[in-house]
């Protein structure tokens, strides 16, 4: 078993088994995703895998479900986007969000903070 990399991986380089090639594939479309939904389904119909088998061993082999990841990889990319300045309205919009206070909680429940104060925290 090997360690891999991926670039756009929200928790940057991970010790982890070597994925199945559905598997690698439906992380390269969640992490190169930008504003769209991203579901099980689609996922499925993209790397050309039943849905139920992909995301069991989507979860087997990530640890997390896919909506579970699709979130983590959307908040790390929001959290990049505060520190640069962008306004969080925009973010939200910009990483898949259409509500604002879905957004707010989502971020608060993972940083333990507002992207509010995440902001005026991060490092310049």
């Amino acid at each position: 078993m090997g360690t891999i990399r991926t670039s756009g991986n929200p928790g940057g380089t991970l010790a982890r088994p070597a994925l199945s090639s559905e598997i690698r594939d439906a992380v390269s479309l969640i992490e190169h995703s930008s504003s769209g939904p991203v579901s099980a389904k689609s996922l499925a119909d993209a790397v050309g895998c039943p849905m139920q088998p992909l995301a069991r061993q989507f979860t087997r082999q990530m640890g997390m479900s896919i909506h579970a990841y699709v979130t983590q990889c959307r908040l790390q990319r929001a959290s990049k986007l505060i520190a640069e300045g962008y306004k969080i309205e925009a973010i939200a919009l910009e990483v898949g969000y259409r509500s604002k206070k879905n957004f707010y909680r989502q971020f608060k429940h993972r940083f333990g903070q507002t992207p509010a104060t995440y902001r005026n925290r991060a490092p310049i």
